[in-house]
Parts: C-alpha cells; structure tokens; sequence
C-alpha cells in the first residue's frame, strides 16, 4: 500500500513535470480526470488524471456523462467561479444548452479511522455542491464534477465548449470540452 501511495505520487509529479496543463498565473493548474476517481485534499494525492487544458467525454442521446475538473491550487484564491458555454456542434449550427450542463464543486466529509472498510480516516470527497462561487487554499486540490446532458433532439456528432475560471484577482484559465453524442 505505501508503494503504492509514493508510486501514484510520483506519477502525479511527472505528469506535472511533462505534460501541457492549463495554468494561466503560475500558482493555479487545472486537469480532468475520471468522475470514478476520488481526489483527496490530502498527501499524498494519488491523483490519476491528466493536467490538460482539454478533454473529452462520450455519450448517448438522452443519457448523462460526466468527467472531473480539478484545480491544484500553489497559493490560496478566493471567489473562483466556473463558467461553460453552452455546446455547438461540428456544423457550427447546432447546440446544446449550457442548461444541460451541471458543473457542482465537490465538497468533503470527515470520515473517522478504525472501520475495516474504511482503508483511510480523515476528509473524503463525498458532497455536491451548488455552482458557486468557491475559496480554494494552497496544497488542497478542489475537484468540480461536469456533467453533460444530450437531450433526445440532439443531433449526433463532435460538440465543442470552452469552461472559463476566473475570480476577481485576474485568474482566468481556460479548458476545452469535447464532447461525442451517438
């Protein structure tokens, strides 16, 4: 177990080390990974996405699909807000809605240690949280579930959109949301 704890820690500090991520002060990166992952505020992170300016997610007519944007914060920002626009389609005529777009911060509980099932006391990410605006601190990545919803009239095919996060300090990064409706 810890080998593998220092082995996910390392792989988080070469995928920061190589990879083209969105940072746009220097002090704020941003990735997506799996909305299966559980990203923990404390070290070591075992995070177990990419540190991407962009990504994409595939769904089905009438289904729902989400992915998980997380910010690693180097120093402390207030008032972050997360804005999407709403989705066009490779024909540059039609869309889907920002509507059918849920973006939720995700927030923590405090779990006790002892329990057998329970492999890891202290915060877990657990709770959904309004689209708000939001504190972030340094060393504590904050993960934000996006989901998208492709409603039945939906024309099938590559939608495109672009998530902005900014606060009034002069943060704005911004990240690119493919999405493939069947």
């Amino acid at each position: 177990m810890i080998t593998r704890c220092i082995n996910s820690f390392f792989l988080f500090i070469i995928m920061l080390a190589g990879n083209s991520y969105a940072d746009n002060t220097g002090q704020l990166k941003a990735g997506f990974t799996s909305p299966l992952n559980k990203v923990f505020q404390s070290k070591p992170f075992n995070f177990q996405g990419n540190i991407l300016n962009q990504t994409e997610i595939e769904l089905a007519l009438n289904e729902y699909e989400a992915t998980q944007i997380v910010l690693f914060p180097e120093t402390d920002f207030s008032d972050i807000q997360i804005n999407i626009s709403s989705l066009t389609h490779e024909n540059k005529v039609d869309t889907i809605n920002s509507e059918f777009i849920q973006l939720n911060p995700i927030g923590y509980v405090n779990l006790p240690g002892g329990s057998k099932s329970q492999a890891r006391s202290g915060f877990h990410p657990d709770i959904l949280l309004p689209n708000q605006s939001f504190d972030l601190h340094a060393g504590m990545p904050q993960p934000v579930l996006l989901t998208v919803y492709a409603p039945p009239q939906s024309k099938p095919g590559h939608y495109y959109s672009e998530l902005t996060i900014t606060n009034a300090d002069g943060v704005n990064i911004d990240l690119k949301l493919s999405v493939l409706v069947h």
